[in-house]
C-alpha cells in the first residue's frame, strides 16, 4: 500500500475514531458538560463508570496520539514539493498531538 492511500485511511479513520471516542464519553459519563458540576459530584460519576469508563478515556487519549502517526505520514506525502513547511507543520503536528493526548 502507497503512503498515499495509507495517509488518507488515516485521514478518514483519526477524526472519526476521535469523535466516536468523545460521543461515548458524551453518553456514558455526560462529557464535557459534567465538567460543570461540583467535583464530588464527577468524581463520584467517574467512580460509579467502573473499569468501562476508563477504557474509553484511554481509547479517547490514544486517537488524539494517532493525530502524531498522521502528521508524520502528511510530512512523508508532502516533503517533496514542500520541505521546509512540511519540517515545521510536521513538528507543530507531533506537539498537537502530544499536548491533546496529555490533556
Amino acid at each position: 500500500m502507497s503512503k498515499y492511500r495509507i495517509a488518507a485511511l488515516f485521514l478518514i479513520l483519526v477524526p472519526v475514531a476521535f469523535n466516536l471516542a468523545f460521543f461515548a464519553l458524551g453518553s456514558a459519563f455526560e462529557y464535557p458538560d459534567i465538567l460543570r458540576q461540583p467535583t464530588a459530584d464527577i468524581l463520584q460519576k467517574f467512580s460509579a463508570g467502573g473499569s468501562g469508563l476508563v477504557t474509553l478515556w484511554y481509547v479517547f487519549a490514544l486517537t488524539a496520539l494517532l493525530t502524531i502517526p498522521l502528521a508524520l505520514l502528511l510530512q512523508g506525502v508532502f516533503a517533496e514539493e514542500y520541505p521546509e513547511l512540511t519540517r515545521a507543520t510536521a513538528i507543530v503536528g507531533v506537539l498537537a498531538g502530544l499536548v491533546q493526548t496529555l490533556g
